[in-house]
């Protein structure tokens, strides 16, 4: 890789596969022409991008923590990312992934440029996001059907699991739809995937940690719901306290819940139910891969 990703033709050209939109592109190029006039920050700009694609185990992937991003430049991380879609797209081609599948994967960027803005107030990369982002350009996550997915060595031991066991992580895009056939055919889509590019690996199943399988959901909600159909693919393994639902069901924790939004049936139920002194659990689950697959 060369240093001409640095230049607005290239960050331009790149732009076909990220998709971002218009506003969400200029502050990229203005963080594009603080970096190239700033000697410091284009030699770092640099050296990220050559540490990034260092090859490594599928099952890991960089770590980015202590990397400071500049706060004069803060979407520095995707322009340092962006030089790797060229060896993503050859993965995709070699391996017969759909390019649908590519640019479904990459539209993540823009989304999580959104989630920055709505909790900092402008366009930036968070730290925990870098290093999520640093997954979808080292094919080590794809967005397939309605879900995202990776390989991951378990890190604990549990009655279902133990510690080093090979298992597909979920994750849930913000504002997924989840009809629960849509959810099946994600998690076929990603059996299939990962076995083809990991053959001689054996995959326990998925296993998932998400508000949405919360088990106070089930009581709250009608088992025909999406929600509950998906939490019901689930065996728990592990539940914990996690205000983390309020973003995605009310956009955020508000200073007084009577002021919750009432708008869905999900909303009305959960408002009742916080108002009456209950409480929202995160849940970690895991589903054999036998189920689906």
């Amino acid at each position: 890789m060369s240093v001409e990703f640095l230049s607005e033709d290239y960050i331009v050209k790149a732009n076909e596969f990220i998709r971002l939109n218009d506003s969400q592109l200029v502050a990229l190029l203005g963080d594009l022409r603080t970096i190239l006039a700033d000697g410091g920050l284009t030699r770092t700009a640099i050296k990220w991008m050559a540490d990034l694609f260092v090859p490594c185990d599928r099952f890991c992937s960089v770590a980015t923590e202590g990397w400071l991003i500049p706060d004069k430049a803060p979407l520095m991380p995707v322009i340092a990312l962006l030089p790797g879609i060229d060896e993503l797209r050859r993965f995709y081609r070699d391996n017969d992934i759909p390019d649908q599948v590519l640019f479904d994967t990459l539209f993540d960027v823009g989304r999580n440029m959104d989630e920055c803005y709505g909790r900092n107030g402008r366009y930036v990369i968070e730290d925990q996001v870098f290093g999520w982002l640093v997954r979808h350009f080292t094919a080590r996550l794809f967005h397939l059907g309605m879900l995202q997915f990776e390989a991951i060595r378990f890190q604990e031991e549990t009655a279902l699991l133990k510690k080093g066991d090979c298992v597909i992580n979920t994750h849930i895009p913000a504002a997924a739809k989840l009809p629960h056939a849509a959810a099946v055919r994600s998690y076929k889509l990603a059996a299939a995937l990962f076995r083809k590019l990991m053959p001689d690996v054996e995959f326990k199943g998925f296993i998932c940690e998400s508000w949405m399988l919360s088990p106070q959901l089930k009581l709250l909600l009608d088992s025909s719901s999406n929600l509950v159909k998906f939490a019901d693919d689930y065996v728990l393994y592990g539940v914990h306290s996690d205000d983390t639902f309020y973003s995605y069901i009310y956009i955020e924790k508000p200073g007084d819940l009577n002021s919750l939004a009432e708008k869905t049936t999900l909303q009305r139920a959960l408002k009742a139910h916080l108002l009456s002194g209950g409480r929202v659990e995160a849940g970690r689950g895991f589903m054999p891969i036998e189920k689906y697959a």
